[in-house]
């Protein structure tokens, strides 16, 4: 469900922001201090800055790799499956119809040439019928796929509302900002013990009920 990552976009953006004002609040309060003039006592009190800041950046900032949750979450693969199977049945409810119509097609066809038609009206009426079948088979194509996007939309919007939830549950104030990382974000670089991932995905996993999905 690629999509799931569109979701994420807006926080993704949102996160950086949020990241880049927590580093200028601590380069501002840092530096807001009074000048000293000796070279050595500014260069550990950058080096202060700098490890204060890593520090507390490390500690209250978290990243889970979204890729991993949406292979790995339970919720993920069932809300994947009962995608995949509206669409074989979106697929299969097309196709006997297109059976039916290229059936009747060819019969028309083989008339033509053998000049089976008892009149002319009875030709132009099976001509009318095949029209109507035609036109009806762009609609049920159109409605089809437009249910199929609502249908993922919505098993999207689930999975995204699941994921968020139960972030806050999981952080329990610990982190003061969590990253969505996946192929495409901002995210460039993280180090390993910012990573929660397999955290979130053992508690989504461990509340997650297949009959939730009903």
């Amino acid at each position: 469900m690629k999509d799931f990552k569109q979701l994420y976009k807006r926080i993704l953006v949102f996160n950086v922001i949020l990241l880049l004002g927590i580093i200028a609040l601590f380069v501002l309060h840092f530096t807001g201090e009074p000048t000293i003039t000796s070279s050595t006592s500014r260069d550990m009190n950058n080096s202060a800055i700098i490890d204060t800041a890593e520090s507390i950046i490390s500690e209250r900032i978290a990243v889970v790799k979204l890729d991993t949750l949406l292979l790995e979450y339970r919720l993920a693969q069932d809300l994947n499956e009962d995608l995949l199977q509206r669409q074989k049945n979106a697929e299969s409810t097309f196709q006997t119809k297109m059976t039916k119509f290229e059936k009747d097609y060819t019969g028309f066809q083989k008339k033509m040439e053998t000049g089976a038609f008892l009149s002319q009206a009875s030709m132009e009426a099976q001509q009318q019928d095949l029209l109507k079948q035609q036109n009806e088979l762009q609609v049920l194509q159109e409605n089809l796929t437009m249910q199929l996007a609502q249908n993922q939309e919505e098993m999207t919007q689930r999975l995204y509302d699941s994921v968020i939830y139960n972030i806050e549950l999981i952080n329990k104030d610990r982190f003061v900002l969590i990253l969505g990382d996946a192929v495409g974000t901002n995210v460039l670089y993280s180090n390993r013990a910012m990573d929660i991932t397999n955290e979130v995905l053992r508690f989504l996993n461990s509340r997650y009920q297949p009959d939730d999905k009903k």
